[in-house]
């Protein structure tokens, strides 16, 4: 308990930075409220989609004073109402000077304004007027310690290396011609051999065409389509529920060339995109392999992606999808809706397999949606939802925001996806990955007090009206969440976090016919300082604590400790380092760690067992076009040795 004290005294008296914070020279992803994302696999796809979204922003800054709603919309970060006031405040003041000035908005304060400054411009250049003319992103991945399953190429072991390879290359040229080219190879992939004897694992590349007099866009190659409030279909990143209304509400609905990494959520083909005054049409259509898991029949579609053990790479791309759709939108003042279709073929047919809770997935070779959605913001209400039909079983999501006073958010939305509802894009706010089996009803509100401080809260009542992977009978559970920031001097920001669910879940006592039903929680407590002592110094330190077990039963625990700090240099060369001690009695105590990586590169790994882990990152300009980037990591666990490790990722960007 000694040696305990003094590691968190010592860690809470040290500083740290959250790294990317200087690598991207943007705001850490922490700052973007996404603590509740609990699975691993999730995490990853989250935070991927998002490091592609705050990549596009970072790139295509967006200008404040001409653009418009939908295009303010695209800061995720903002609520409505906010992007609202802004476009009140600049009908009546005019031009907006500086960034300082949004500080005087109605809704708007410090963090917001330092939340989506790298994303925003002021001055005369015109939205989609090009930043950058070409660039090349080149990143070599390598674990140089062979990790268990790459020791042999025999079966269920990874037929590759553990290198990975990331290879893209895009620009943005003076005619409004957007592209991009990108390939990847996953660590255990092979390369240049055996299923990948081209080369990359996976290929992907658009180009988009952008004629503004014309009001006309058009994608070809790989895209995201958004709609709605993602009943039918929404590719890309979307945030996770919460209590701010950014975390409940979709956006920003239309078609985008796709910048992202993930090997499923994406459409391929082409795309168009017509305005019309206040309206505007859009028309796809895509056809493209996917990952299959099947016998004689299909039966459930593989999103991971990876294609390293034999069973892996026997599904890649062993069946067709061909999809198309169209999206008519209005987008008024205060009111934007829409109506969307999607119809998706496959050229096998799927049944589900002989599990029980399996018999409401994908039945047959075909797929048709049709949606209504609608946001209306009136003055200090915002009103929106979703209503959807797909293979004729209906689903909703209805919801309502409201700005109390200039301090204080509340948000109220109720969900029903019944467990016979399937759209394979699907990715409406939901406690499962996706939009079926659920009904529940979220509450939250977000107050900024006038003692420097922001009172985040929410919680979410859910039920699984079928059986899920974890129960043999329908479920119902719960989740609450809170989190105190504590802010006073700008640069300084204390956090204190917790997060509480509880829901029905299988008991371990395997060999009965039917497993019991009993309710289990999981809780975690996050303390966390985070300061900025210098503008080129900026620290981080952190404690959490998880408890996980049946109700009825003994607790496990597990506690995670980090404390991280990064330096920038005037030159461009930029420092940061991280040390991590974990200790968690079970894989149900694991705690989840944000980690940077090369730039607009993250990775959530899943802390359990009994260890440390240290990791150096830098990036070091070699001259004006070139830009190296490079992360070491070394893990090492007490309680077993053979999950140790240590790699080194390496990124080079030429810019012209």
């Amino acid at each position: 308990m000694k040696s305990l004290l003094f590691i968190i005294t010592t860690l809470l008296a040290s500083t740290l930075i959250f790294s990317q914070e200087l690598t991207m020279e943007i705001p850490g992803l922490d700052d973007f409220r996404l603590p509740t994302v609990s699975e691993e696999e999730q995490a990853s796809e989250v935070f991927d989609l998002l490091a592609a979204e705050i990549e596009w922003l970072k790139e295509n800054p967006i200008n404040i004073n001409t653009a418009s709603r939908n295009e303010l919309e695209k800061l995720f970060m903002l609520t409505s109402f906010q992007v609202h006031s802004l476009l009140e405040y600049r009908k009546t003041v005019g031009t907006i000077n500086s960034l300082y000035e949004l500080n005087y908005i109605y809704g708007f304060d410090i963090h917001t304004t330092s939340l989506i400054a790298p994303f925003v411009a002021t001055g005369e250049n015109k939205l989609n007027e090009p930043i950058i003319a070409n660039k090349n992103d080149i990143k070599f991945k390598n674990v140089l310690l062979m990790r268990s399953g790459y020791k042999s190429n025999v079966k269920n072991n990874y037929a590759g290396s553990p290198l990975s390879a990331y290879f893209k290359l895009k620009g943005i040229n003076e005619n409004s011609i957007r592209y991009c080219f990108q390939g990847e190879k996953d660590a255990g992939e092979e390369f240049f051999s055996g299923s990948n004897s081209q080369g990359f694992d996976f290929n992907s590349a658009f180009i988009q065409i952008w004629a503004k007099t014309k009001k006309r866009k058009i994608i070809i190659g790989d895209y995201k389509v958004k709609s709605g409030q993602g009943l039918l279909i929404w590719n890309g990143f979307s945030p996770y529920k919460g209590a701010q209304s950014a975390g409940t509400i979709k956006r920003n609905q239309g078609i985008d060339g796709n910048n992202s990494k993930d090997e499923y959520n994406f459409l391929r083909g082409a795309a168009i995109e017509c305005s019309l005054k206040k309206q505007k049409l859009y028309f796809y259509v895509s056809k493209k392999q996917i990952d299959v898991i099947a016998d004689s029949l299909a039966r459930n579609v593989s999103t991971s992606g990876y294609h390293r053990t034999n069973t892996e790479i026997l599904r890649k791309n062993n069946a067709g999808e061909l999809a198309t759709g169209a999206m008519l939108r209005h987008e008024g003042k205060h009111l934007n809706a829409g109506l969307n279709w999607i119809y998706t073929r496959y050229n096998v047919p799927f049944q589900p397999s002989a599990e029980p809770y399996q018999v409401y997935s994908l039945f047959g070779s075909s797929v048709s949606g049709l949606s209504a959605d609608y946001r209306l913001l009136y003055q200090k209400l915002q009103l929106f939802g979703e209503a959807a039909v797909s293979n004729s079983v209906p689903a909703i999501v209805n919801g309502v925001n409201m700005l109390v006073s200039p301090s204080l958010t509340t948000t109220l939305s109720y969900r029903h996806y019944p467990e016979g509802y399937f759209a394979p894009y699907s990715n409406a706010l939901s406690e499962n990955s996706r939009a079926t089996n659920e009904q529940a009803v979220l509450t939250g509100f977000v107050w900024k007090t006038p003692w420097k401080t922001t009172l985040t809260a929410y919680s979410d009542i859910f039920s699984f009206p079928w059986l899920s992977y974890y129960t043999d009978r329908p479920l119902r559970g719960h989740e609450q969440f809170a989190e105190l920031a504590y802010s006073p001097v700008t640069g300084t920001v204390f956090d204190i976090l917790y997060r509480s669910e509880i829901k029905d879940k299988n008991t371990p006592e395997a060999e009965a016919a039917t497993n019991h039903i009993k309710a289990f929680k999981r809780q975690n407590l996050r303390l966390q300082i985070k300061s900025d002592l210098a503008e080129c110094l900026k620290t981080i330190a952190r404690f959490e604590w998880c408890q996980a077990g049946f109700v009825d039963g003994e607790q496990q625990n597990g506690y995670l400790l980090f404390t991280d700090f990064g330096y920038k240099l005037p030159a461009g060369t930029i420092f940061s380092f991280r040390y991590t001690f974990f200790n968690t009695q079970a894989y149900d105590t694991r705690i989840y760690a944000f980690e940077t990586d090369v730039l607009y590169t993250f990775t959530v790994p899943a802390y359990y067992g009994n260890g440390h882990k240290i990791y150096l990152m830098a990036r070091q300009p070699l001259t004006d076009k070139f830009t190296l980037w490079f992360r070491y990591e070394k893990l090492k666990r007490f309680d077993d040795a053979s999950k140790n490790y240590h790699g080194l990722n390496a990124q080079l960007i030429l810019s012209f």
